[in-house]
């Protein structure tokens, strides 16, 4: 941009946000007895991309789907837009304002309603994630923390008229440290299980998900003369889900699979921090290697490579923020809502 600098930002760099992608089912089994093969991977793999995007997001998104804190400096003192003030500026990813306490306690509930029409295993419905977080911020060089999320997940299975619920945690370790002014390094790696429900045609079932999730990232914050704040993102992610062996309400035994996915993100959003709404745009291109191991033969589709369009708002006031995205890729869609509340 023309109109835009990159300030000497002598950050106190560090802001929550939530950036739930599409919880939509990477699957794992062959579409065989109407597909019950499919029900367990397609709940946890949903539950599992959720928690991971909202993780990974909580730590390295800025500001693409929700609230972040943060303070900017122009070099001669003078202070720049925000999105929430605070004494001393940021004190870590979930703000705690006015303390100065190194430790912060935050809390966010998501809502996402999620559309996945990727074939064989068409998947809709709900994927909720309450997110519970501890960290300490050491000097704005090194923040630490870990998180608990608790996730919830309905989904209708279309392609066989069939039902799959869960429930589930992860918990996951994450660190980030704000170098060189405007730039944020982040990492993070998470474990934890899911019990499904699954029910096909009367016939239910009820296998047992074990996840595993890993990220590191890389963000640059630019802000405008126009107080936009442009943020360019790149990262990578790895998750594998696996499903024991289990039999199913007609006896029926589902052989043992995994899931694995390798995924590269790079992208682009703006947000305007002169309105009060905070709307935000941003686009993204995402690169994909996915993996299937166990079932049967036939497997199902993921893409190499898709672009993802967001479009939202995000209002805060003091230890309060909201958000509201829709987003879009090929072959998925949703929309998210959450608030949360920064102690």
């Amino acid at each position: 941009m023309n109109n835009s600098r990159s300030n000497p930002l002598s950050f106190s760099y560090y802001r929550f946000c939530l950036l739930v992608a599409l919880a939509a089912g990477h699957s794992s089994h062959a579409l065989a007895d109407n597909g019950r093969e499919f029900q367990g991977q397609i709940g946890g793999k949903a539950a599992s991309s959720a928690t991971q995007a909202a993780i990974i997001g909580s730590i390295s998104s800025l500001g693409a789907a929700g609230v972040f804190r943060l303070r900017l400096s122009d070099s001669d003192g003078q202070t720049a837009p925000t999105l929430a003030e605070g004494k001393g500026g940021l004190k870590g990813l979930a703000a705690s304002g006015d303390s100065d306490s190194p430790w912060t306690l935050w809390a966010t509930p998501v809502l996402s309603n999620v559309s996945n029409r990727i074939a064989p295993a068409t998947s809709e419905g709900s994927v909720n994630i309450l997110l519970l977080g501890l960290e300490h911020n050491q000097d704005d060089e090194l923040i630490r923390g870990v998180v608990l999320a608790l996730d919830r997940a309905d989904l209708d299975t279309p392609y066989n008229s069939g039902k799959v619920k869960g429930n589930g945690y992860t918990i996951a370790p994450y660190l980030a440290m704000p170098f060189a002014e405007s730039w944020l390094l982040d990492a993070s790696v998470g474990f934890g299980k899911m019990s499904l429900k699954t029910n096909v045609s009367n016939i239910t079932a009820s296998p047992e998900d074990d996840r595993r999730l890993a990220s590191i990232g890389l963000s640059h914050s630019l802000l405008t003369k126009t107080k936009w704040l442009v943020s360019s993102k790149a990262g990578y992610s790895y998750s594998t889900d696996k499903v024991e062996s289990y039999k199913d309400s007609a006896a029926s035994i589902t052989a043992a699979s995994k899931t694995t996915l390798g995924q590269v993100k790079i992208g682009v959003q703006a947000t305007y921090l002169a309105s009060k709404f905070k709307p935000f745009v941003a686009a993204y291109q995402f690169f994909n290697d996915f993996s299937v191991s166990g079932g049967s033969a036939t497997q199902p589709k993921e893409y190499s490579t898709t672009p993802q369009l967001q479009l939202g708002i995000s209002p805060s006031s003091g230890p309060l923020y909201a958000s509201v995205v829709a987003q879009v890729e090929r072959g998925r869609s949703a929309v998210r809502a959450y608030v949360g509340y920064r102690y």
